[in-house]
This record gives C-alpha cells, sequence and structure tokens, in this order.
C-alpha cells in the first residue's frame, strides 16, 4: 500500500475514535472510504423501513419481563 493512503487510514481511524468513542461506548471502528458506502435511495426509504406497526411482536410491551429480570 502507499504510505498516503495508510496515513489517510490512520487519521480516519483516529478522528472517528475521537469523535464517536468520547463517552467509552464504542468498541469497534470502521473507516471506509466514501465511494464504498451504499445508501437506500431517498424516494425508497420510506418503503425500505417499512413501520412495524402491524409487527406488535417486535413491540418491548409484547413480552412479559419477570420481575427477577430488573431493568432491561
Amino acid at each position: 500500500m502507499r504510505a498516503a493512503f495508510l496515513d489517510t487510514i490512520k487519521n480516519g481511524l483516529q478522528n472517528a475514535r475521537d469523535l464517536y468513542t468520547r463517552r467509552g461506548e464504542g468498541r469497534e471502528l470502521w473507516v471506509v472510504e466514501a465511494s464504498n458506502i451504499v445508501t437506500v435511495p431517498l424516494d425508497e426509504a420510506s418503503a425500505f423501513f417499512d413501520p412495524a406497526d402491524d409487527k406488535i411482536y417486535r413491540h418491548p410491551t409484547f413480552y412479559d419481563i419477570p420481575d427477577s429480570v430488573g431493568h432491561m
């Protein structure tokens, strides 16, 4: 690999670490070139992210949680 590319990867990881793990919640970081990111087209987003209103089993209130479990 070219040295410039390696520097870009290293800088990307360091910037991502500084920005996204400030509160200690991060465990992994993935840095990819913007040309490798795939998104859902905006005109298809509503169908792709169909609301789960008709799928009650996805709502946490559908399940009975024993008192011994505590907070979830």
